[in-house]
């Protein structure tokens, strides 16, 4: 994705327009990452209007096309675009001379413009900072008096319109979001975020992804899943995005592997709670047959002293042992009875 171009779009009010208007012009105190001595090879293209006088453009636009209501103090009076590149597309542009890099950025500004039915109001070329880019200026208002914000931009089809200002230098668009969607990248690859929530969302997303499938791997070795290489957004500013690739695995086969670990674990689980169970059960009664036993065997040398004493007995003693033999039997009968169940 290096040897790419990209044109990233945003509607301003009119105090951010204002602001917007001082950093392209280097008017006032500017970040630290601006090279002062640098700044003299800055090219102002066209002088970017200011906020007051695209405010009445806005509104002079809006009274032609048939308007009754003035515009609302809070709403954008600027539409603010940037052109930016890619690691290796950087380099091809700086070898050019500035006089060429100026007429592609300018090619490409009209042409975003020409796509968003409105005209360039402000262009500047920055070579004072890390990289090369341009920053152009478009009023909120289009030309046929509406608002861009309502008639929405196809950023798919802007992407692919600006990107054949660079063509004849084999820079073209990056992958298309859909695309990227499609081969498994995550969210953090393809949405736009701020900085501070890139800082915040990344590491926990990438900790998360790596548990997941440290856990699916764990449950089960035989797991095969192949990483799709995803370039993940890792800093953005207005002015330049910095990018890291990584090895990323598709959500969905994943959530199968781990689902399918989980069956197997659970299955796995069951049987040996069963065969734990299964081996309680014959230990116990193990242990009741033992104990019967025992009872028995008492209990038959118990029979076999009183049929002695009933072969040599009165009448009276007869009587006696049968009783004795009626209560040592009892208690056997009871315990076999409660084998059986």
């Amino acid at each position: 994705m290096s040897m790419t171009v990209s044109v990233r779009i945003e509607g301003k009010k009119a105090k951010a327009t204002s602001g917007q208007i001082k950093h392209d012009t280097r008017k006032g105190k500017q970040p630290g990452y601006v090279d002062d001595e640098k700044s003299k090879l800055n090219s102002v293209l066209i002088e970017p209007m200011p906020e007051k006088d695209l405010k009445h453009l806005c509104e002079e636009r809006r009274i032609d096309a048939g308007a009754k209501r003035k515009m609302r103090s809070d709403a954008s009076v600027s539409q603010i675009g940037i052109i930016t590149f890619g690691t290796e597309a950087q380099k091809t542009i700086e070898s050019l001379t500035p006089e060429d890099q100026d007429r592609l950025f300018k090619n490409a500004a009209k042409t975003a413009a020409n796509h968003c039915e409105n005209e360039i109001t402000g262009l500047v070329v920055h070579r004072d900072e890390s990289a090369i880019h341009a920053h152009f200026q478009m009023p909120a208002i289009c030309k046929d008096g509406q608002p861009q914000s309502k008639k929405g931009i196809d950023f798919s089809e802007l992407q692919d319109r600006v990107s054949t200002s660079f063509a004849h230098l084999n820079i073209e668009r990056g992958t298309k979001k859909a695309k990227r969607i499609e081969r498994g990248e995550p969210e953090s690859a393809h949405i736009h975020r701020s900085v501070k929530q890139l800082h915040e969302d990344l590491p926990r997303e990438i900790k998360i992804a790596e548990k997941r499938l440290e856990a699916a791997l764990e449950v089960s070795p035989r797991i095969n899943i192949d990483p799709v290489r995803a370039e993940v957004v890792t800093n953005r500013t207005w002015f330049k995005t910095t990018t890291k690739e990584f090895d990323v695995y598709d959500a969905p086969k994943v959530d199968k592997a781990l689902r399918e670990a989980a069956a197997k674990t659970s299955r796995a689980a069951v049987t040996a709670a069963e065969l734990i169970n299964s081996k309680n059960h014959a230990e116990r009664l193990q242990g009741i047959n033992s104990k019967t036993n025992a009872e028995l065997k008492k209990t038959s040398g118990k029979l076999g002293n009183i049929w002695k004493k009933l072969a040599h007995g009165s009448d009276g003693e007869v009587e006696r042992m049968r009783e004795i033999a009626r209560d040592v039997l009892r208690p056997a009968k009871q315990q076999d009875k409660g084998v059986e169940r």
